[in-house]
């Protein structure tokens, strides 16, 4: 009698726990699986993006075009579909060249924000290994070497008028060094950066005797 209802409570356990398994794995059946977005989804939802609002205005014209087309034949609902198409087209081309219009606007402020920033003044670096120098201005560098800014020196620094130390400098650097006078824009003999130039070499190094 014992052994019958110990088997009887394993049996009624193994039920339960069978129903347990069944219940939970309804649940786990039951649960919505999210659709994944298709290709066909993604440009549905990019077209619906994409289609004008129209005014009040031009829902009536709507109406009004329907109840015409109501009276149309074959031929003339193509001609009407055909030009329809035409001027979407044309439509979109220039909602696309507008965007193209503010994409470069955006673009040139932040160039302009940019430049800026950027320093309008002068400056000389010595490179790492000290053979040659960095002369910096507007985000433009160029190079010139230990003899060259010897030179460039002794004309700065030479116990004539002020007028005639730029001139000397003005005819070194369009005789010996065209590139840094056409990168800096310098071209103008009366430009006053020839003067700041002048005040930065003999500002940053003393000719020694």
């Amino acid at each position: 009698m014992a052994k019958k209802t110990e088997t009887a409570k394993k049996t009624g356990t193994k039920k339960v726990s069978d129903k347990a398994k069944t219940s939970a794995k309804k649940k786990t059946t039951d649960k919505t699986i999210a659709p994944k977005k298709t290709a066909a989804t993604k440009k549905a939802a990019i077209e619906k993006k994409m289609v004008y609002k129209q005014s009040a205005k031009e829902k009536k014209l709507v109406k009004e075009l329907t109840s015409l087309a109501l009276q149309m034949d074959e031929e003339g609902l193509l001609f009407l579909i055909e030009q329809a198409n035409v001027h979407l087209y044309n439509m979109e081309v220039i909602a696309l060249q507008e965007e193209v219009v503010k994409l470069n606007r955006k673009k040139n402020e932040t160039i302009s924000r940019s430049s800026k920033t950027v320093s309008n003044k002068f400056r000389i670096e010595k490179s790492a290994d000290g053979s040659v120098y960095h002369i910096i201005f507007g985000g433009k560098w160029k190079l010139i070497n230990a003899d060259e800014l010897f030179r460039i020196l002794k004309i700065v620094n030479a116990p004539v008028e002020p007028d005639e130390v730029r001139l000397n400098l003005l005819h070194w650097f369009f005789k010996e060094r065209a590139d840094f006078v056409g990168d800096f824009g310098l071209r103008d003999t009366h430009d006053e950066r020839w003067l700041e130039l002048i005040k930065m070499f003999k500002t940053n190094f003393k000719l020694k005797g």
